[in-house]
Order: C-alpha cells, then structure tokens, then sequence
C-alpha cells in the first residue's frame, strides 16, 4: 500500500478522486463535491442548500469566518493572510480616518484582503506564537512530514457523488501507518467539557467522520483526529485533545443521516425548509433536558389531534 507522501497528487482536475497539495482554495471550493459545510447546511434546510446550489443564495462572509481563515494561514502556512491599516495617513501624518478621501483610496487598494488595526494584527501574531510555544501543540507541529491544507476527493456511492474535505494539518504516524489529522478551532471556552460542547453543536464530529470516510475511500483505513483549541485574546488559552472513537462514530451516524436526507431530496426532487417538515402541524416541544434523564426523546410528537 502507497504511504500517504507516496498518494498526494500536484495536479487537480474536476471530478478526480484522491489528495492534492497546493490546491487554491477558490479552486476547491469550486470542485465538485458535498463538503461538511454543505452537508451542514442541508441537515438544517434543504430549501436553502438547493437555493444555494443555483446560486439563489449567498453565503457571506462573516467577521468569524474571516478571523479563522487568518489565524489557520499564520499557522499551519505561515503566511500573514491580512493588511495593517496604518495608524496616521498623509505626510502630516495626520490620525487615520475612514471619511478621509487618502484612507478610502488606501482600503480600496487593499480589498484582497481583510484590513486588521494594528492592536488586532498584534493580538493574532500573539496567539499564533502561543500556539506554537505550547508544548503539546508543538508537537503536533513539529510532525515530520506533515502538509498543510490539503484537499481531498472521494466518491462515496456512485459515479456522481463525490465528497470533499480540506484537513489543516495532516500527516501519517511513522509507527502505525495511521493516518493523523489536526484541525485548529478558536472557542470562548477551550477546557474540556466546554468545547466538547462546541464539537456537538458545531458538528466537528460529523466533519471528522466524513474525513476519515474519504481516507478510507483512498485506501488509508485507520484515521485520527486531534484538535487545537484555542481561547484567543490578550491572554490566550490552548487545549490540544484527540477526539476519541466514540464521538467519531456517532459522527458518522449523522453523516450517515445527512447523506440519505440527501440521496431522498434529490430522487424525489423536493428539498422542503426543514429537514423535519410535514404535510401536518405537529407538536413541538421543550428540549429533552428540561425534564431530565428519559429514555425516548420527545422532541418531535405526532399530533394527535387537529389544529386549534
């Protein structure tokens, strides 16, 4: 069996299947593919994935979004993925001002990329150097071998379905074989039992299941998967854990169930608001917690009787 150094390919075509290193991101995010973020989106509305789909729907980018995609470049590429806006303008050197005519041709001119203020550019490099300070996180860094953002492709049923995936971090344990994933997440709550609670609502789990299914699909069985999770700010907080088992099984149930929900919408050629619409008004009820440990969720009943 080919080592994965031996299975990365330099050049892409659409509709291929394997991995491929140096892949842009807008050409990936162009490929054909169902990736994590769509499987996401039409586990919440199929009506908005297909609006999407036929370009009916524009997903934006957000502050959130932007930050992350900053903080992975510095990190995993080394790469300052932002501009400075510059404190003073004008040879007087007078106090930056966005109604100023020379600050507005100086943003305009710098529209490739997000504009930071010196204090948020400052904030960043500072967390990124904690990470790589951190000694379990270093280690992970320090992986001999190991390839930034690269792009995978796999079909999972037939001929037309294919799956994709972009890991942070990548590379293959020299012992076991298996093949080792770490992905890079800024949390409000790095311990344990906080961002366990991110990886549930944020699907992580589900992401990293459907990694390792497209490894599996290219030959690689045995896949792990390790987080960095970081607290930024001006006092930065890091927790490197592996994801256990488990929680990647009980991924890919859910992907499981987000790939069906995709195979009926698209044979019956409907794709209705929510995952879970009906023909009927049906009740709705309190989120299971509220009333404690029980054995069957509650959380969708079929109405017994008709609508007042």
């Amino acid at each position: 069996m080919s080592t994965l150094a031996e299975t990365i390919k330099a050049d892409f075509t659409p509709n291929t299947t394997g991995l491929f290193a140096g892949l842009a991101m807008d050409t990936y995010q162009g490929a054909p593919g169902l990736s994590k973020s769509k499987l996401d989106a039409l586990a919440r509305s199929p009506l908005d994935y297909i609006r999407a789909q036929n370009g009916l729907l524009k997903r934006e980018t957000t502050e959130a979004m932007e930050l992350g995609t900053i903080y992975h470049s510095g990190l995993f590429e080394g790469k300052r993925g932002y501009h400075v806006k510059p404190e003073t303008y004008g040879p007087d050197a007078k106090k930056w001002s966005g109604s100023a005519t020379e600050c507005k041709e100086w943003i305009a001119a710098h529209a490739d990329l997000p504009v930071l203020s010196a204090y948020h550019a400052r904030e960043i490099e500072s967390n990124i150097d904690y990470i790589r300070l951190h000694p379990l996180a270093a280690q992970i860094m320090a992986k001999p071998g190991a390839v930034a953002e690269l792009s995978m492709f796999a079909r999972y049923e037939g001929p037309g379905d294919m799956l994709k995936g972009r890991a942070d971090w990548i590379w293959q344990d020299a012992d076991s074989g298996d093949v080792c994933i770490c992905d890079l997440k800024t949390t409000t709550d790095a311990t344990s039992r906080g961002f366990s609670r991110d990886i549930l609502a944020r699907r992580y789990h589900v992401q990293a299941a459907m990694y390792r299914l497209i490894l599996r699909r290219l030959g690689f069985e045995n896949v792990r998967w390790y987080f960095i999770a970081l607290e930024k700010g001006n006092a930065p907080k890091c927790n490197v854990r592996q994801l256990a088992a488990q929680a990647m099984d009980e991924g890919e149930r859910r992907l499981d169930d987000a790939l069906d929900l995709f195979k009926r919408c698209r044979e019956a050629a409907a794709w209705p608001e929510f995952h879970d619409s009906e023909n009927a008004i049906n009740f709705i009820d309190l989120p299971d917690f509220v009333y404690g440990d029980v054995e069957v969720l509650s959380g969708m009943t079929a109405s017994t009787e008709g609508a007042q």
